[in-house]
């Protein structure tokens, strides 16, 4: 869970600088020098939150790889004991079970690490969005900065070989399958 409990973590705090960098430029007794300053320290809770980031991506990526790997044989198994070994409702109805909690297990850090690369994305928009077309050329000239190097992506790699999204856990799902046909084919 400390995966998940981690990426969501960020996602709040990228929401919440969103949410700050959006309204920036919105309070009419704010000056010019007020704005940019309040930029630059949104600037430096971005640089912030990216170093976290950086410091948690290794941990989660070698965790993520190992469970990739896992999931992919344990569901493949599974599938054969349901279909070979399992005789009676109670053995399909547990069997079963625990192939939805091995597909539980991995399913939430990719739906975690997606939203936090849709964020991500979004922090761009919420820099257009604040209210920039008033501010000073300083201003403007330090956001279109800030919007370019937040355009990078954050996408973590499980083992720095395959990123952790929804697509790559329906392929962990696509491989489990293939190795099922071909154990269930194998064995006819």
């Amino acid at each position: 869970m400390y995966p998940q409990c981690y990426v969501a973590l960020i996602i709040g705090h990228v929401r919440a600088l969103a949410e700050r960098i959006k309204r920036i430029g919105v309070n009419p007794k704010a000056s010019g020098d007020d704005n940019l300053e309040e930029l630059l320290a949104c600037i430096q809770d971005h640089k912030d939150i990216l170093s976290y980031l950086d410091c948690i991506r290794p941990v989660i990526s070698r965790t993520l790889l190992q469970q990739f790997i896992v999931t992919g044989f344990v569901l493949c198994l599974t599938g054969i004991s349901l279909t070979v070994f399992a005789r009676d409702a109670a053995q399909i109805l547990f069997t079963g079970t625990y192939l939805i909690a091995v597909l539980v297990e991995t399913f939430p850090c990719c739906w975690f690490v997606n939203l936090l690369v849709q964020e991500s994305d979004y922090l761009t928009t919420a820099m257009y969005s604040c209210n920039w077309y008033t501010q000073n050329q300083k201003f403007r000239k330090t956001l279109i900065i800030f919007m370019q190097r937040s355009q990078k992506s954050n996408v973590i790699m499980a083992g720095n070989l395959a990123p952790i999204t929804l697509q790559t856990f329906l392929a962990v799902i696509r491989f489990s399958f293939s190795m099922f046909t071909i154990l269930s084919k194998a064995n006819i």
